[in-house]
């Protein structure tokens, strides 16, 4: 948890930042996909997500997409990737019709978005 919410952005990229008793520690880190990640999905009125750094964020349908049978959302211009835990806990929502992905939010029905694949 503490390595998670740690992570921060700028112009050089995502870092690990922590201040010690005076001294800063800012190390920056590559990740192979993404370094944002849905760890927990609240299922209420309005559905929210709670990202790795513990951010919690109002899920929004059309920031959704698909990309190498992976479930993303788009934020920011940054991707956050649905964990597998997350994906369990999201999937009563979530609906497969002829190869299409959709979501069931208030009611109605949102297309998911499939993105090219990255490979």
């Amino acid at each position: 948890d503490h390595f998670h919410a740690a992570i921060q952005k700028d112009a050089g990229g995502y870092f690990l930042f922590q201040d010690r008793g005076g001294v800063t520690e800012k190390v920056y880190f590559s990740f192979e996909d993404t370094a944002l990640f849905v760890f927990e999905v609240i299922l209420n009125n309005n559905v929210s997500l709670v990202l790795n750094t513990g951010e919690k964020v109002h899920l929004e349908p059309k920031k959704l997409f698909v990309r190498n049978d992976n479930l993303y959302l788009s934020m920011s211009g940054e991707r956050v990737k649905f964990t597998e835990r997350s994906l369990i806990k999201i999937s009563q929502l979530l609906e497969v019709d002829d190869d299409d992905y959709y979501i069931r939010l208030d009611g109605q029905k949102h297309r998911i978005e499939k993105a090219p694949s990255s490979r």
